[in-house]
């Protein structure tokens, strides 16, 4: 009985010294591959779309890739550092090719809107904003302090506002800077609704928001919204107006959607 134990305890002993043995080489094998330069990222492609902020260079040399581990790449953490120095952007997808290579897919923000602040002699009354009111409202008794590009995220990633062709917001009260994201849920409805008024074919050239928070758009037809009251019922209502005009063959003037019960001016019908 002695003999099969002592027998057994010296095959233990080696079934353990083989497995400490394989860990061992196990982790000098990962070392070697891991200070080999099979794994060290030499090739670094960059492709942009739609950026205005930054060319492909810097967006390569920023990230500051090349030279860095290929199993070590953190991918979000370079995403992110990319769209924080660089506003315009919006998305960084990064694909790895092993061993070595990495290609950056960049593709930039979209404007929503141009915003325009706004400053006052004296605030506007807000009974200046009825269905009446002409795109000459819009900048009554004000001046234009800034232009700013805004995307449909609210982020606030340019100023330079030539060739967008987008509709203008007028705004005041209030201060921007490039890389703002806004948060109001005021300026959040009104990109809403511009964004919802492409896909009902309305031209819209210019709004505004005002003191009450009344958005006023001046297209075609010109709207009256309550940026505090929901904006899906109203966005709602506007829908079925315009369907019911397609129907009716009319052409719309203006609508009031600020009301339970819409207030809407049809155009009238001209001679011959």
């Amino acid at each position: 009985m002695r003999w099969r134990r002592d027998r057994r305890s010296a095959s233990n002993k080696k079934t353990r010294l083989f497995v400490l043995t394989l860990i061992i080489l196990l982790i000098f094998s990962v070392f070697f591959i891991i200070r080999s330069n099979i794994f060290i990222i030499n090739s670094v492609e960059v492709q942009i779309e739609k950026i205005s902020c930054a060319n492909v260079n810097q967006i390569r040399d920023f990230a500051n890739i090349g030279g860095q581990n290929f199993l070590f790449l953190n991918s979000s953490k370079t995403e992110k550092n990319i769209k924080k120095k660089f506003v315009c952007i919006k998305s960084v997808a990064i694909s790895k090719y092993f061993p070595n290579k990495v290609r950056l897919i960049v593709s930039g923000r979209e404007p929503a809107a141009i915003l325009m602040t706004i400053k006052y002699g004296e605030a506007t009354k807000s009974a200046s904003f009825s269905a009446q009111a002409s795109s000459s409202a819009m900048l009554e008794e004000g001046a234009i302090s800034g232009n700013f590009v805004v995307d449909n995220e609210g982020v606030i990633y340019s100023a330079n506002t030539d060739q967008i062709n987008t509709p203008k917001i007028y705004i005041s009260g209030t201060n921007l800077t490039i890389g703002e994201q806004l948060t109001s849920i005021f300026i959040q409805n009104a990109l809403k609704i511009l964004e919802k008024a492409k896909t009902f074919d309305i031209d819209v050239r210019e709004a505004r928001i005002d003191s009450e928070n009344i958005f006023l758009v001046n297209g075609l037809p010109r709207m009256i919204f309550k940026l505090s009251s929901n904006i899906d019922i109203q966005l709602a209502s506007l829908q079925l107006i315009l369907q019911k005009a397609k129907i009716d063959d009319v052409k719309i003037e203006f609508i009031d959607l600020r009301f339970d019960k819409p207030v809407v001016k049809i155009a009238p019908k001209k001679d011959g």
